[in-house]
């Protein structure tokens, strides 16, 4: 079923509803539009699409979010390739004054060290933990859970990203306890994480990621997870999907193969 072009999803009851993504863009549009459509047409695209378009107009874009000599640096190329993708085409300071006012909900001068998020946090093991085939696991950037036998270490996982409107008051204890339930019974192997940290929350699009060792598997989260937001009332933002290798992820992988192109024959800097 194809995809509205106005919303990215097809025109079916919410009961049916399957995120996908809105059509891709022209990459090689002619780069001199007006700052608000370019920003418009950055939002719009493919995580993929994306990163093309950062390699065939990555200096021009570095000089529009203000990132000197944008290319050198993996670590600051993954920051850009893995924002919302309503925060693609603006500068970090305009990032920050966004998201600001939803960050002092959590962490403001009024709360002691961000406790609230803290709180959620235990919240949500605590919603999570004692369920058949499904363990969970803390790994301080990430809340996660394995699901039986999770997925294969050292293989090259498949995996799948949930992007929510709202994730700071979307993602509750009883959103994800619904969402795992649906996994469980959905019979998938492998894992399931989510950010745990208010300015990545805020910032990245990844707001839910399942990793599997195979499509089937990844196929049998991606449409239990969908659905129980669904019948939680929250409609995915979008879904994207990727591969890891082995030794890194797919946003790592990615964010070298934009450097290797605009930095051909200098260094560049690797953090991961």
């Amino acid at each position: 079923m194809e995809p509205n072009e106005h919303t990215g999803f097809s025109d079916v009851k919410d009961s049916q509803r399957e995120p996908t993504v809105a059509r891709a863009p022209d990459i090689d549009k002619p780069h001199a539009e007006e700052p608000a459509e370019l920003k418009h047409r950055l939002a719009s695209m493919k995580r993929e699409d994306f990163a093309e378009y950062l390699i065939h107009h990555g200096k021009e874009f570095g000089e529009m979010v203000q990132i000197p000599r944008f290319g050198s640096d993996v670590n600051q190329v993954y920051g850009v390739i893995t924002r919302r993708p309503e925060f693609r085409g603006l500068s970090e300071k305009e990032i920050d004054k966004a998201v600001k006012p939803l960050e002092d909900e959590v962490s403001g001068p009024s709360q002691v060290f961000g406790m609230p998020q803290v709180i959620r946090s235990i919240r949500i093991q605590e919603e999570t933990k004692n369920r058949e085939n499904v363990v969970y696991e803390f790994s301080g950037a990430f809340l996660s859970w394995k699901f039986r036998n999770g997925s294969t270490e050292d293989v090259a996982h498949k995996k799948a990203w949930i992007t929510l409107p709202d994730p700071l008051h979307e993602i509750t204890p009883q959103l994800i306890g619904n969402v795992i339930e649906a996994i469980v019974a959905s019979g998938f192997s492998g894992n399931l994480k989510i950010l745990n940290r208010t300015k990545a929350i805020v910032r990245r699009y990844e707001n839910i990621t399942i990793h599997a060792d195979n499509d089937e598997e990844l196929d049998k989260a991606q449409k239990a997870a969908v659905h129980a937001l669904l019948l939680d009332g929250v409609m995915p933002q979008g879904v994207a999907r990727g591969q890891d290798s082995v030794e890194m992820s797919d946003n790592q992988l990615l964010a070298g193969k934009i450097c290797k192109a605009l930095t051909p024959n200098g260094k560049i800097t690797w953090w991961f």
